[in-house]
């Protein structure tokens, strides 16, 4: 925070600040539901790695940093359904896949997930009027970038190969009915105009008056979660969700106007 006295005979002063730093939006929440087993995975029963179990869970490094360097279980190695491009379901055995018509929710995150950012700045002038009033006006804006927002790539995506209209005439049609994959590409803005103005009067009692103009813009109003409230318009277009922040607390704050009585009172009286 910068506060300066500026000259008009010592009755005006500037304040300002600046700040930058990461916002804690992808938090466990968001991801919950993608800690669950794979597709189908808990029908297998794995358990209890190291117990003699050769159905069991196993413990095993990958040769890099990438998630397709780590062996696959045996247990699960049952080939690929070319009817879904999803691998056999339990009862399989290699080289014959079952059909029991199930069908899966995914969740997952892209590789070039990224950490939410937000700026925040501030600038205010103070000036000392006469008979005792003090006028303050200011500016208030803050700037946040790469938040996330859960898209169904069923809405952007086709859910056969090869893609074809209705996917009639293809190979393979996904089990998948949702897809939600975290996306960190929605912005946000805000913008304020704040005013004040204080009278002090006698025996410490201050009179102040608040008005404030705000404008919000953002491209995830409702949410990240993967439900209905959260449903963008064209999730394949991040680009035309930008818009005023639609909730009601929000679109209520845009106009704010306030009074407060302030008084200290002295700590012999009490």
């Amino acid at each position: 925070m910068l506060i300066r006295r500026l000259f008009f005979k010592q009755k005006l002063v500037a304040r300002g600040g600046f700040c930058h730093g990461p916002n804690n939006h992808l938090d466990i929440a968001l991801f919950n539901n993608a800690l669950e087993d794979g597709p189908g995975v808990a029908n297998f029963g794995l358990c209890c790695a190291g117990n003699g179990n050769s159905q069991g869970v196993k413990y095993e490094k990958g040769t890099s940093t990438s998630p397709s360097s780590f062996p696959i279980n045996p247990a699960l190695d049952l080939g690929i359904n070319p009817a879904t491009g999803f691998p056999c379901e339990y009862g399989s055995t290699a080289g014959h896949c079952i059909v029991n018509a199930e069908s899966y929710e995914v969740y997952g995150a892209l590789p070039n997930t990224r950490q939410p950012v937000s700026d925040l700045y501030s600038l205010d002038l103070q000036y000392e009027l006469p008979y005792n009033f003090l006028g303050t006006v200011g500016y208030t804006g803050s700037v946040g970038r790469h938040f996330a927002r859960l898209v169904n790539q069923n809405f952007t995506n086709s859910q056969c190969y090869p893609a074809t209209a209705n996917c009639s005439g293809t190979t393979a049609i996904t089990p998948v009915y949702a897809a939600y994959f975290a996306q960190t590409d929605s912005n946000q803005s805000y913008n304020s105009l704040n005013a004040n103005l204080t009278r002090r009067l006698a025996h410490g009692l201050n009179l102040s008056a608040y008005y404030t103009w705000s404008k919000s813009l953002d491209q995830v109003s409702n949410g990240d979660a993967a439900d209905a409230n959260a449903n963008q318009t064209n999730p394949a277009n991040n680009a035309t969700e930008w818009g005023r922040l639609t909730t009601m607390c929000a679109t209520a704050s845009r106009l704010r106007a306030s009074m407060r009585f302030l008084t200290c009172i002295p700590a012999a009286t009490l």
